[in-house]
């Protein structure tokens, strides 16, 4: 998910932290740790 305003950032999960906080990191295509799944709950 790239962001609205700062081209070039994408959300990144941050696999080193525990709780696998979200940050903002440059673009990586293919980059696995900015592969964001979204699954409604119902």
């Amino acid at each position: 998910v790239e962001h609205a305003t700062h081209t070039g950032q994408c959300l990144d999960v941050d696999p080193t932290d525990p709780h696998h906080n979200v940050q903002t990191w440059t673009c990586i295509a293919g980059n696995d740790n900015q592969r964001i799944e979204l699954v409604p709950q119902i």
